[in-house]
């Protein structure tokens, strides 16, 4: 087989392996087929260096590369005006590899422990990449939750471990022992592929943001650096929320109270606390009719669902113990069930809940059996709107019932989805075409929760967010408008 060949199967299968896992594990988001770190690494080192009109051309893809990778065109053209932390530590990392790349004797002995060295020191970007593709969480929070999946060992270790293995596996052949053979002599080839798989990404990724071609392990994994420092600077409210808006204290609901004969916690899916006090007035004025107990602020300490969903179970970390919230209800003679609609394996919940004292779990595969209607917006499940009708089913039976329910329907991604009915919150506060979608879709499940609450009035309802929204690095803007680990909590009776 040519080195030609064997350069192009090298970063397709290594790129497989993370690829299948993320869809394994039912990720939205995946590591892209194509390594283009991997192909751009052996274009560099396999380009005639004697040639210095094709090592200037390759060089300079690089690191226009490094500073301006984005998932779709219209990101790359929006960066194109200002640039990052991760476009600079790209930069800087390639630049490293240009060097050592031209100073190495083109020699087999120097060249193969080279690309050693160079994947191994992707090794933590690339673990730690899967994960944050997944759940973006923070880095302080990694092997927490590794500890918590029995995959969580496979995704940090075995797969990075076998993608950098395949890399060498696959390169052995194209270093022979004659220096003539390390050299390809047709780089015209590797510029049209190249160009050709770039603009292959840009189109299907600006058609359906969630299908990768091209993934760029050290743009993806850097770019959460960039997001974090600037949530850091969203974590102090202003004065005009803090005046607006009590704080919740949270002890209050670390009891089971028996006082009602049944209790519902609702999770709202990316229910964050706007910088903009009117759009929070917004949200808040859907349950305006209702007789509420406590409208104000929740402070989060996880920054992702089910960190969330530990917090209000009781479950610092996700370790039993003897204080979670279910369990205490299960031992006061309540029927207890947790509802989502999306996949019972995200997050191990099917394996992990009952040990938290839920008699009953319920997920996407099982109201699908039960008729109700699923859709297609961030995450594939069930509606937030059928779920409203199943809970008011299971409410109106007799006995003692705590349930509680995580939404779905307002999950990232909110690119390229189109509405025949858009909330009038877009209109009226001038909404980008993101927010209007996240907007539209926070605003139909609150709605829902509302529809829910009018039926119950002597249910107890707790309501409040999981978290700010999340997104990618061109979300930037759209992030930046909440504030960090502070949502939004209204509670009825």
């Amino acid at each position: 087989m040519s080195p030609s060949l064997y350069l192009f199967f090298t970063p397709v299968v290594a790129a497989l392996i993370p690829y299948l896992a993320c869809s394994a594990l039912n990720i939205p988001f995946s590591h892209g087929f194509f390594s283009i770190d991997t192909f751009i690494l052996f274009c560099l080192l396999l380009t005639p260096r004697k040639n210095i009109i094709w090592s200037s051309i390759w060089t300079l893809l690089l690191f226009l590369f490094a500073f301006f990778y984005e998932h779709n065109f219209a990101s790359t053209i929006t960066l194109a005006r200002y640039s990052q932390w991760s476009d600079y530590f790209c930069t800087a990392v390639y630049l490293v590899v240009v060097i050592s790349a031209f100073i190495i004797p083109r020699k087999i002995k120097f060249i193969l422990p080279f690309i050693g060295i160079s994947y191994l020191l992707l090794f933590l970007a690339d673990a730690s990449n899967i994960l944050f593709s997944g759940f973006n969480i923070k880095l302080c929070e990694l092997w927490n939750l590794a500890s918590f999946f029995i995959w969580g060992i496979a995704l940090f270790i075995s797969i990075p471990c076998l993608q950098i293995a395949l890399v060498l596996f696959f390169s052995r052949k194209i270093f022979l022992d004659t220096e003539e053979k390390l050299w390809i002599y047709r780089p015209a080839i590797l510029l049209v592929l190249f160009l050709f798989i770039l603009i292959l990404n840009w189109g299907v990724n600006s058609l359906q943001d969630r299908e990768r071609i091209v993934s760029c392990t050290l743009k993806d994994y850097s770019s959460f650096f960039d997001k974090e420092l600037t949530s850091s600077k969203n974590h102090y409210l202003n004065p005009d929320i803090k005046a607006a808006y009590p704080i919740y204290d949270k002890n209050d609901l670390n009891t089971a109270n028996s006082n009602y004969e049944k209790v519902v916690m609702i999770l709202v899916e990316s229910w964050g606390v706007p910088k903009n006090i009117n759009l929070l007035q917004a949200s808040f004025s859907i349950f305006d009719s209702i007789p509420n107990s406590f409208v104000g602020l929740y402070p989060r300490n996880a920054a992702y669902t089910q960190g969330a969903e530990w917090e209000d179970l009781g479950i610092p970390g996700g370790e039993v113990n003897d204080s979670i919230l279910p369990a205490k209800y299960k031992k006061a003679g309540y029927e207890t069930w947790y509802v989502h609609g999306y996949d019972q394996k995200f997050f191990d919940r099917a394996e992990k809940y009952p040990t938290y004292g839920f008699d009953s779990l319920l997920f996407r595969s099982d109201f699908i059996k039960r008729g109700l209607k699923a859709c297609r917006y961030g995450y594939p499940g069930i509606c937030d709107s059928s779920l409203e009708h199943w809970l008011e089913k299971k409410l109106d039976e007799p006995g003692k019932k705590f349930i509680y329910w995580t939404t779905l329907d307002a999950h990232y991604p909110y690119d390229g989805q189109n509405f025949e009915k858009k909330s009038k919150l877009c209109s009226q506060f001038n909404l980008s075409d993101l927010s209007c979608v996240f907007w539209t879709h926070e605003e139909e499940t609150l709605q829902s929760i509302a529809t829910l609450v009018k039926k119950f009035p002597s249910t107890r309802f707790i309501v409040r967010g999981d978290h700010r929204p999340m997104g990618k690095p061109s979300y930037t803007e759209f992030l930046e408008s909440f504030y960090a680990f502070w949502v939004p909590i209204i509670t009825f009776n």
